[in-house]
């Protein structure tokens, strides 16, 4: 397997990364690059990064250096199922304990997203008993898990 790397968002590299896209049925669980991109662009500890293999862009992670929140990541669907994904957040997750500020890292899921609820588990992420977003019939939609660093 090709090693996975993280790269700086340029412009250079700018349209590849917004061009990934995820499946239609999963745009209710993730947004577009495109977004997160203009979302980091108005706080400095939030950090959006391209995940690379090889040169090619297959996908992107964000997480912020104030709070250690890991608010998106997204790989492209023509390269899921292929690890790429869980190798990014274990970069992601040694950058943070390298920074060593905070003690744990948190992250959320919608709820029917089942197969980012398996990865961030399987890393020993924990609900934490925080709800950040209901649907319209009072059911959680959006719950955040927590780590030990």
């Amino acid at each position: 397997m090709l090693s996975i790397t993280l790269k700086d968002i340029t412009r250079e590299n700018f349209e590849e990364l917004i061009s990934l896209h995820v499946t239609q049925e999963q745009e209710q669980f993730v947004a577009p690059n495109l977004y997160t991109i203009a979302q980091m662009q108005f706080k400095e500890e939030k950090i959006a990064i391209g995940i690379y293999v090889g040169d090619k862009a297959v996908g992107l992670i964000a997480y912020d250096l104030e709070d250690y929140d890991i608010w998106r990541l997204m790989i492209d669907f023509r390269y899921q199922g292929k690890g790429y994904g869980r190798k990014a957040m274990e970069l992601v997750l040694d950058i943070l304990r390298k920074d060593g500020r905070l003690k744990t890292a948190r992250t959320s899921v919608i709820v029917e997203n089942i197969a980012m609820k398996n990865l961030i588990e399987s890393f020993g992420f924990k609900e934490n008993g925080n709800v950040l977003r209901f649907r319209e019939d009072g059911e959680p939609d959006e719950i955040e898990f927590e780590l030990i660093l």
